[in-house]
């Protein structure tokens, strides 16, 4: 099975082959086929989608690195329709009925769009930590402690997602009139979290 030509998936491959040939200290390197070798490899990815994938690979050898991301995409796509189904039903709790979930989620995972964005279009870690918006929003409504945690794990996939959970939790705070000032904390620290893979220069690259 092949990804569409239009597809970044091939990236993704590339990336978690390039672990796989060098270990874990392929975080430690410059990823030779991007600006001349001049790029480290934990600037172009996460860890969490590259360590799984090769994971995969090693325990089912047959299996190719295009099918794990594209089964990967395919399952976040179903994840997440649960995911904003829930999250939904949580913040209008005292409105509808958990039948209402239902009709969500099945709303959710008919929607094409995501499905072509996934698998034709996105580079699968930020199509991934996109989809996990939703459990991310929903650990910081009540949460502190996993709130933070959620932040940091949802960066360590993908950075891309860091202004849509930025936006989304602040909506959510002040849609519910929560304390805007603990919401920032909680992302502030998820930053500092996920800052200890990629580390300051990595954000000062972006600011760059």
């Amino acid at each position: 099975m092949y990804p569409s030509q239009t597809s970044l998936i091939p990236v993704a491959a590339a990336l978690a082959r390039f672990l796989a040939e060098r270990g874990f200290s392929a975080f430690t390197l410059n990823y030779p086929y991007w600006y001349l070798g001049t790029t480290p490899f934990k600037f172009l990815t996460g860890t969490v989608v590259p360590i799984i994938t090769v994971l995969i690979k090693k325990l089912i050898p047959s299996v190719t690195y295009f099918n794990i991301l594209i089964y990967f995409v395919t399952i976040s796509c179903l994840i997440s329709s649960a995911g904003w189904s829930f999250l939904v039903f949580k913040i209008n709790r005292e409105k509808i009925k958990f039948s209402s979930f239902i009709i969500y989620f099945l709303i959710f995972t008919v929607l094409p769009y995501k499905y072509l964005n996934g698998l034709a279009l996105a580079e699968p870690s930020a199509f991934i930590a996109e989809m996990f918006v939703p459990f991310v929003l929903l650990t910081t409504r009540k949460n502190s402690y996993w709130g933070t945690l959620g932040v940091a794990a949802v960066l360590l996939i993908s950075t891309n997602v860091l202004p849509v959970i930025l936006i989304g939790m602040v909506i959510l705070t002040l849609a519910e009139k929560n304390s805007l000032k603990k919401t920032l904390i909680i992302f502030r620290i998820g930053m500092v979290l996920a800052t200890f893979y990629y580390t300051p220069s990595f954000w000062l690259t972006i600011l760059t």
